[in-house]
């Protein structure tokens, strides 16, 4: 918004460009500031477009997360327990590897 105001000040008077001759001070055609109304609108809908945007994104990454704990798990020492049986000395069934 910063720089819609300060693009929009900077709009002057023509007077002061088409006679520069008579060193008149420029002033702007439309002075707005933050608290004009079309700004303060502005800035409401474009933090609530944001906001928005933002939470589509947000709930996806928190349905992601409960497969999380999939990337946590020693790789090699599943395979090993399913298919070699590491620790109990035997494999498991294939019911117990569905499961």
């Amino acid at each position: 918004m910063d720089m819609i105001i300060k693009s929009t000040n900077s709009v002057n008077d023509l007077e002061s460009d088409l006679i520069p001759f008579i060193y008149k001070k420029g002033y702007p055609n439309f002075k707005i500031d933050k608290e004009f109304p079309w700004i303060q609108d502005a800035s409401t809908s474009l933090n609530a477009m944001l906001n928005d945007n933002v939470s589509g994104p947000l709930e996806l990454l928190e349905s992601y997360k409960q497969y999380e704990y999939i990337l946590n798990v020693d790789k090699k020492a599943l395979i090993d327990d399913l298919f070699k049986g590491a620790e109990g000395g035997g494999k498991k069934t294939l019911e117990e590897i569905k499961e």
